[in-house]
């Protein structure tokens, strides 16, 4: 446990061996020990802290007052008695000891953050070691730096406080997005929701944040709730701004108004029986995929049997709210030859036959102005309708496509995820069986 304790994310609050310091007197001697604390990377000349905490006094009074005050904050923080001493004191300069049994928050929050950014990983939502970084980072931001502190007589010390604020700030935003996103993908809605929460706390007028909590609660089965936070930010945006939402939150807000009152069923996506079990990384790297707006197909490869058809409905399911004209299943696995490609898409939208248009040229357009998924599984069966379906999302621009085929669909800009059986134990680690996601789903099945 650190001797010394300096807690500057939120309002200040320092600690000795565990107790409160509460004997800083005034305000500045609290500032000093803030600005050492930060800035100890280098000494400081004592003219500099002079003119920067007392700028409006004389040469000597600011140096008398710098002195008083040092003297007052080796007194608050025991500095005499620690072994080694808190602060490193000359006749020139002042720095706080890097090498004493001190502990900032502030530290420990950046050095986290930047553990994360230094670690080699593929994708920082799937990396397990750094999310739990990120985890602690974020629990030690406790509120903006020095919150509701003020030196309104020194312009420079106010200027230093406003920028660190706004960097702290930022970094906890995207550690926040990273951790709302990463458990988002993987299914695990209630791990994501306070993060998205905090958010909302963080930046109140951010409306991307008010539609991350609008899909995790519609997601989990709370779509009054998705609806209430809807409500709640178009009064703040009339009042703070007078505005209304975005388009994009208002579609968002109309979808999950329509599915609660039963009005229309967006997509024909059929709901889980089971829970998804093991998946969670590749359920991850799916969405992560699909998102990015370079993949407009996206084909889970592997042999039968491997689970590609319960993982892409996963995927299209968690999906289904960024995509504000649905997410829809085409089952081809009892289809044979492409002439049945058209015909299946078709009754997937449940489109009704036109007489004026081939139900080819109905499909191309309705598809060319919508934004929606298409889950087209077990596309072995038609492969040599792959040039459709390269034709609908030549004309659809908003169209994605996710795929299952036991073979390539050989289309340009086709991206390929191979997915693999489950893992298992090796004979000597029985002990952690239940650890491995081949025996929990034998577990669930039994």
């Amino acid at each position: 446990m650190a001797g010394l304790s300096i807690h500057l994310l939120g309002q200040l609050h320092v600690a000795l061996d565990g107790q409160t310091v509460t004997s800083f007197e005034y305000d500045k001697v609290r500032a000093l020990l803030t600005y050492l604390a930060v800035e100890w990377q280098r000494p400081h000349r004592r003219e500099a802290l002079a003119g920067l905490f007392w700028p409006d006094q004389s040469e000597k009074a600011a140096h008398d007052s710098l002195r008083n005050a040092l003297s007052k904050l080796r007194h608050a923080i025991g500095d005499q008695e620690a072994q080694p001493p808190y602060l490193i004191i000359n006749r020139e300069e002042i720095q706080f000891n890097l090498h004493s049994n001190a502990w900032l928050d502030m530290t420990a929050f950046t050095n986290l953050l930047d553990e994360s950014a230094r670690h080699p990983h593929t994708s920082l939502e799937a990396c397990p070691e750094c999310l739990e970084r990120l985890e602690q980072a974020v629990a030690l931001y406790r509120g903006s730096f020095l919150a509701d502190f003020y030196l309104p007589d020194s312009q420079s010390f106010e200027e230093w406080c406003t920028v660190l604020r706004e960097h702290l700030q930022r970094r906890a935003l995207e550690a926040l997005h990273v951790l709302v996103t990463a458990h988002s993908r993987r299914n695990e809605l209630s791990q994501a929701l306070p993060y998205a929460y905090r958010l909302v706390e963080l930046e109140p007028l951010d409306e991307e944040s008010y539609r991350q909590i609008m899909r995790l609660l519609a997601l989990n089965s709370q779509p009054n709730e998705a609806l209430a936070q809807y409500k709640h930010l178009q009064q703040l945006l009339v009042s703070e701004l007078g505005v209304e939402p975005a388009d994009e939150s208002q579609a968002l807000y109309h979808q999950i108004l329509s599915e609660t009152k039963g009005e229309q069923r967006i997509g024909n996506l059929p709901a889980p029986l089971t829970p998804l079990i093991g998946r969670q990384a590749e359920l991850a790297e799916i969405q992560n995929r699909m998102e990015d707006p370079d993949c407009r197909l996206l084909t889970i490869l592997g042999p039968g049997g491997v689970g590609k058809t319960r993982l892409a409905v996963e995927a299209a399911q968690a999906l289904r709210y960024d995509f504000p004209h649905g997410a829809y299943l085409v089952p081809l696995s009892a289809l044979h030859g492409p002439e049945a490609l058209v015909p299946a898409i078709s009754e997937a939208l449940r489109l009704s036959p036109g007489k004026s248009k081939s139900l080819r040229q109905q499909v191309r357009d309705y598809l060319r102005q919508k934004c929606l998924i298409l889950v087209m599984d077990s596309f072995e069966q038609v492969l040599e309708g792959n040039e459709i379906v390269a034709e609908l999302l030549q004309e659809a621009p908003k169209l994605k496509i996710l795929a299952t085929s036991r073979v390539k669909l050989n289309i340009e800009g086709e991206q390929i995820y191979p997915l693999k059986g489950m893992n298992y134990p090796p004979p000597d680690q029985l002990e952690t069986a239940m650890q491995f996601s081949a025996v929990q789903l034998f577990s669930a099945g039994a």
